[in-house]
């Protein structure tokens, strides 16, 4: 089991509550002295604070991730309703994913120049994806159709503005 870094009594801050963007530096001008924050949102420790992304960085998942930060999951799902660490959130699992297909892919490469055909099969086929082939998805045909009525909003403006004239 993953221990936490910190207790229970500093996440909750003597309350009952977790505490959520008063666990960050970078809300201290908010929170004042009410809370001392104890994590940072940037990429290294700084003022005090340990770097969460350092922390979720360093492991393979988010759930031990977070058990490490938080201790709970429930206190984790709670931290992301938030939307400013969200955002932060999402670029962060972004990286992750790409940091996993470069692995990946470097452990393909290996195995296909230590003589694993599969493997060398494996990376050939993975050059030669293709993307956006098939049908549009639902979003995509979403999007497109609102941009279309946006498009058509615009011109009937535009014409009732010169036939005006």
């Amino acid at each position: 089991m993953i221990e936490c870094l910190f207790t229970e009594e500093e996440l909750r801050g003597g309350g009952a509550r977790f505490r959520t963007q008063s666990l960050f530096w970078e809300s201290k001008s908010i929170y004042g002295d009410i809370a001392k924050p104890i994590y940072n949102l940037s990429p290294r420790d700084k003022n005090g604070t340990l770097s969460m992304y350092r922390i979720y960085m360093s492991y393979d998942n988010e759930y031990d991730a977070a058990m490490r930060i938080l201790g709970y999951w429930a206190h984790w799902e709670m931290l992301c309703s938030h939307k400013p660490f969200m955002k932060k959130l999402e670029k962060w699992r972004s990286e992750r994913t790409i940091r996993e297909e470069a692995l990946a892919h470097n452990i393909l490469l290996e195995a296909a120049r230590d003589g694993n055909v599969t493997a060398a099969k494996t990376l050939l086929l993975e050059s030669k994806k293709v993307n956006n082939v098939g049908r549009p998805t639902t979003q995509q045909v979403t999007q497109a159709a609102k941009n279309q009525a946006e498009l058509d909003s615009f011109l009937l403006h535009s014409i009732d503005k010169v036939a005006k004239r």
